[in-house]
């Protein structure tokens, strides 16, 4: 948990209009989902492995 929410700290830095709407949004767009097979989000996983980069990067398109 303490990584998502420094990567979320990370995304607010660079960006502070992003809200908690819009970051949900991008770490469920930018997740990597470890088995192709499930759905996403589950009760497992949850969204996947957030991706600190790809999220960064969706931010500010």
């Amino acid at each position: 948990m303490d990584t998502c929410r420094n990567i979320v700290a990370l995304w607010l830095q660079a960006d502070s209009t992003l809200t908690p709407d819009r970051i949900k949004d991008i770490i469920s767009k930018t997740s990597r989902q470890y088995d192709d097979t499930l759905k996403y989000p589950n009760n497992i996983y949850g969204h996947g492995l957030i991706d600190a980069y790809a999220g960064m990067l969706a931010k500010t398109a």
